[in-house]
């Protein structure tokens, strides 16, 4: 994540403290890969360890939570999703992923192995890559607030 976009949330964090979370330390992220199978991105992973589960332009969940981002940790997004995903017999590639995020209608948002970031439509079937990276997201949605 370029330090531009690290300093921005830092001073938008100061600015709004409601919509920061809790950090996590590197253990509880190790725990969460083992249980999900998948290793954590590194934007996110820096992400989690310094702002927690916030509000970044989107909902960006983790573990603890800023209150007005809801309470569903990394952990059940992605066996939400993995399970839907199982159910409709639609986007294999979810097993390989992290959903962090949806998109207001209940779609994961999640990050895949390279780092990419997809939309997956159960609704449509689609799916829709919004961005090559965490850090990218952020980039272009924190709010100027």
């Amino acid at each position: 994540m370029k330090s531009i976009v690290i300093h921005e949330l830092e001073a938008f964090y100061l600015r709004h403290p409601e919509l920061k979370g809790i950090p996590v330390s590197l253990n509880q992220i190790k725990d969460a890969e083992e249980i999900l199978h998948t290793k954590f991105d590194r934007d996110y992973t820096f992400f989690l360890t310094h702002f927690g589960g916030s509000y970044a332009g989107y909902a960006i969940h983790g573990f603890l939570n800023a209150p007005n981002i809801g309470n569903e940790t990394v952990i059940e997004l992605t066996q939400q999703a993995r399970n839907l995903s199982q159910l409709q017999n639609l986007f294999p590639e979810l097993d390989e992923c992290i959903v962090f995020s949806d998109d207001g209608a209940g779609n994961p948002i999640a990050i895949d192995s390279g780092g990419g970031i997809w939309i997956f439509d159960f609704d449509t079937t689609k799916k829709n890559k919004i961005a090559d990276s965490l850090g990218k997201l952020i980039e272009e949605n924190i709010p100027n607030w």
